[in-house]
């Protein structure tokens, strides 16, 4: 380490041969400005497709993709001759298989060219235990081929740590349109429902909400940063507040190590969150919800096609 190094990244390989699992850990150590040393950790397992798993899984993934194919044409069709209000929830139906296509296609292709985990890592080992030269241009290659095998293992398990990221995001859309399907029931429909009819006053919690959140942790940072350290920086100081409002702390543990004027602002500061964030807009939140729910139901009893849950 130097006065110019920012950061240092230790990683490790590790195979478990019963499981057929590998696994790639990396320790990130970060500088900052002040010399504080930050330590981060990433553990990412692989484990390969292979016999019965690796047909199941292309079984899956061809019939996701046929599935879908099936159900887009509808969606696509209704979009180009119907006027009516919910286009928006039918373009984001396509959208969101559309989505599902193009993800099972390309993870399935990736999937095709791979090479298995297992010779990258048997490659990786070669490079080092099969050594037997004995001038520094010989090892000097050795070196270069094993960080070469180490860069391609390290690429593949980033490669599906983005897929993962883009199932996960594909995942939430499908979510949000069951969610959307629930709305033509009379009964199940109530969440979408009460969600909507709540939206403007949402809208308007939430801007104030976020302006007021926003100021106490500017005044926190402010103010306590230099001695407090759950309000070291803008965005810790963020982070600590949202831990505060679900009721993971209220007193920082660093502010046994304040006095005088310090422990006083804090106090101020402490006392103006609990007393506006914590106890009002919480409930200002909820009891917008609340009546929005209210006024829902109150509309149900109007719709004469609602019966009980098995003629529904």
């Amino acid at each position: 380490l130097d006065v110019q190094t920012a950061d240092v990244t230790v990683s490790t390989l590790v195979y478990s041969q019963v499981e057929e699992l590998f696994t790639s850990v990396s320790v990130r150590f970060e500088v900052d400005s002040a010399g504080k040393v930050r330590a981060s950790k990433r553990v990412l397992s692989y484990r390969d497709l292979i016999e019965t798993t690796g047909i199941w899984f292309a079984v899956f993934m061809f019939s996701v993709i046929f599935f879908c194919s099936l159900g887009v044409g509808h969606p696509v069709y209704q979009l180009y001759h119907s006027r009516s209000y919910r286009n928006r929830m039918i373009a984001f139906e396509v959208f969101s298989r559309m989505g599902l296509i193009i993800y099972s296609a390309v993870l399935l292709a990736t999937w095709f060219q791979q090479q298995p985990m297992s010779e990258l890592y048997s490659r990786l080992l070669d490079q080092m235990l099969g050594y037997t030269g004995d001038s520094e241009a010989e090892f000097a290659k050795m070196m270069q081929e094993f960080f070469t095998a180490l860069e391609n293992i390290r690429s593949r398990t980033d490669l599906f740590l983005n897929f993962r990221i883009i199932a996960y995001i594909l995942l939430y859309m499908q979510f949000i349109q069951l969610m959307l399907y629930f709305s033509f029931h009379p009964r199940m429909g109530v969440l979408t429902a009460t969600v909507n009819k709540a939206s403007s006053a949402l809208a308007h919690f939430f801007a104030l909400f976020s302006m007021l959140f926003m100021t106490l942790a500017f005044l926190a940072h402010w103010m306590l940063g230099t001695h407090v350290e759950e309000f070291q920086s803008f965005s810790v100081t963020l982070a600590s507040q949202a831990r505060m409002l679900f009721g993971e702390f209220i007193y920082a543990r660093s502010a046994n190590e304040i006095d005088g004027a310090m422990l006083l602002m804090y106090w101020l500061y402490a006392f103006t969150f609990m007393l506006v964030v914590f106890f009002t807009l919480l409930n200002f939140f909820l009891a917008i919800i609340v009546d929005s729910f209210a006024a829902v139901k109150k509309d149900e009893q109007l719709n004469f096609t609602e019966h009980d849950f098995l003629h529904d």
